[in-house]
């Protein structure tokens, strides 16, 4: 095939991908028309979902995982992060120092409340209309961050973060966490197993890079 003919077939694939975004954006209505990254952080979050199983505690609190099951992202009435203690507290972190009334440890997981995402007031058994209306009550705190190609709910200094396309993007699931918190403990991020501090574009606030404790995980098939 010529280039010529190459260049017009490049032509016309993205031709018809403009009339797909087209034709979606006019098939949605109102604030929902002018919201796609609400819609999409939504689906997105669906379809993670499938490969990582979203939990009942009951009463309307779920609990999605991370595959080894020491990280947890707690959605319903209220909003939670919690992760395994343990290598916290081998690399310094005393739970004994905490001043941060949001942070507590209980049942050998840290516990980080979140202050200013606010969860639902009606249960419901379907967990993703729970967090359809999460993310939906608190837009402010929604962000896509196009180098990360991933969602974002932002939680104060603290965020969970989930891939636009978990099949294609290393970083399927996020957890970042604020270090000076911990490191005001003892902590030493250098000595913590599991974890990164990485200093990373953020998608909210200043264009500064901050420095975030982060664990990962992927669910692209080799």
């Amino acid at each position: 095939m010529g280039n010529t003919s190459k260049k017009a077939l490049c032509f016309i694939a993205s031709f018809i991908y403009a009339l797909i975004v087209i034709g979606t954006s006019l098939a949605l209505s109102g604030s929902q028309r002018l919201d796609i990254i609400l819609n999409y952080a939504a689906k997105s979050f669906g379809s993670l979902s499938e490969i990582s199983p979203i939990s009942s505690a009951g009463d309307g609190v779920y609990l999605i995982h991370s595959p080894g099951g020491t990280e947890h992202f707690s959605f319903g009435s209220d909003i939670y992060l919690m992760f395994d203690a343990a290598p916290f507290i081998a690399a310094g972190f005393d739970p004994d120092r905490l001043s941060a009334e949001s942070i507590y440890v209980t049942d050998g997981y840290i516990v980080f409340a979140s202050q200013s995402v606010h969860g639902v007031d009606s249960p419901s058994d379907d967990a993703l209309v729970v967090f359809e209306e999460i993310l939906r009550n608190n837009r402010s705190h929604i962000h896509y961050s196009m180098e990360q190609d991933s969602y974002e709910l932002h939680m104060g200094e603290h965020s969970f973060r989930w891939a636009r396309d978990w099949q294609s993007n290393s970083m399927g699931m996020s957890f970042l966490l604020d270090p000076k918190v911990f490191i005001d403990t003892g902590l030493n991020p250098k000595t913590l197993d599991g974890w990164t501090s990485e200093n990373m574009e953020m998608s909210h606030g200043s264009d500064a890079p901050a420095e975030r404790l982060m664990r990962s995980y992927s669910f692209v098939v080799q």
